[in-house]
């Protein structure tokens, strides 16, 4: 691991090998993360009443972030925004993706509200649903909610949501979401 903090993948990969042949569990886990290319992609059904489109696409080497907005709607003038974010990392608890999302949101409110909706973390893949909902920012802007879903895969940690210009989720939109989140799969 020391090989790979210091930018030896390579080092780091032959040492995940040997240990992982030896029967080492960790290694193997981190040699399927680091070394192999696996690929997991989150499969999500938009509800297509809403009319989505892809609005922006952003990658580099450690994350891709896909936006939707609806057909009418752009990504500086919105009422609902979907998106997806990808990182090949996998922490093995859906805690930490959270809190980091929960701590940014709270630096930028002035209120702030957060709402667990579902999760399991008894087996893989973990997941969990939650809002965050402000009334007010710091920087005077409008009120946003967002509902979240957090999934775990093999190797890959999803973030989708969906963003709501409105200081809270109204429950019918919140329930439709829920659904949405509550069947996706992993491929």
């Amino acid at each position: 691991q020391i090989l790979l903090g210091n930018k030896d993948t390579v080092g780091a990969c032959a040492d995940f090998t040997k240990a992982a042949a030896r029967g080492d569990a960790e290694a193997t886990k981190l040699k399927r993360l680091y070394c192999e290319d696996l690929v997991e992609n989150l499969v999500i059904n938009l509800p297509p009443e809403d009319n989505w489109k892809q609005a922006d696409d952003q990658a580099d080497q450690h994350q891709r972030v896909v936006t939707y907005t609806r057909l009418d709607e752009t990504l500086s003038n919105w009422k609902q925004l979907y998106s997806l974010s990808t990182m090949k990392q996998n922490l093995g608890d859906v805690t930490p993706a959270k809190q980091v999302i929960v701590e940014q949101a709270k630096a930028a409110a002035k209120t702030f509200t957060m709402k667990e909706v579902a999760q399991d973390q008894s087996v893989p893949p973990k997941w969990a649903i939650f809002t965050t909902e402000t009334s007010e920012f710091k920087n005077g802007t409008y009120p946003e909610s967002n509902l979240w879903l957090i999934r775990l895969g093999e190797v890959t940690i999803f973030m989708a949501h969906l963003d709501v210009k409105s200081a809270t989720i109204e429950p019918a939109l919140l329930e439709k979401w829920k659904d949405v989140f509550l069947r996706t799969s992993i491929k």
